[in-house]
C-alpha cells in the first residue's frame, strides 16, 4: 500500500447527475487531525464545583462545529454558477450559504458524505479480514 505524504486525506469528486454545466463537489471525511482540530475550537471546557467536587462541563458551539465541519469537508468544486452565471467561488462563506439555504446542495453533499463514509467502513473491514 502506498501513502501519499502530501495529501494523507485527498477529496474525492462527484458529479451533479443530469447537470448540463457539469457541475461538480469535492468532498472529504474529516480525518483524525481534523477532529481534533473542530472539537478543540468548538468545545469549551468549564470547572464547576458542587457540593464540594469538580465537574468538567463541556460547552459545544454548534454553529462553529458546522461550519468548521463543512468548510473542512467541502474541499472544492468546479462548473457551479449563480443566476448570473457567474462562477461561486469555493470559500467558506459561498460553503456555508449554499449548505444553509439550498436543500439541493445540502442534500447532495450529506448523501456524497455518507456514501464516502460507508466505503472508507468498508475498506477498513475488508483489510480486517485480510
Amino acid at each position: 500500500m502506498k501513502f501519499d505524504f502530501s495529501n494523507l486525506n485527498p477529496g474525492t469528486w462527484f458529479d451533479f447527475d443530469n447537470d448540463k454545466d457539469g457541475g461538480k463537489v469535492c468532498l472529504k471525511i474529516l480525518s483524525a487531525e481534523d477532529s481534533q482540530k473542530v472539537r478543540d475550537q468548538c468545545i469549551k471546557k468549564e470547572n464547576i464545583y458542587r457540593d464540594g467536587k469538580q465537574y468538567i462541563n463541556e460547552n459545544l458551539n454548534e454553529k462553529l462545529f458546522v461550519e468548521m465541519v463543512w468548510d473542512i469537508c467541502i474541499v472544492g468544486w468546479e462548473n457551479i454558477f449563480d443566476a448570473e452565471n457567474k462562477p461561486i467561488p469555493c470559500t467558506k462563506e459561498f460553503k456555508l450559504v449554499l449548505m444553509n439555504k439550498s436543500v439541493k446542495f445540502a442534500e447532495f453533499v450529506t448523501v456524497k458524505l455518507n456514501l464516502l463514509r460507508e466505503l472508507k467502513e468498508g475498506q477498513s473491514k475488508e483489510e480486517e479480514k485480510n
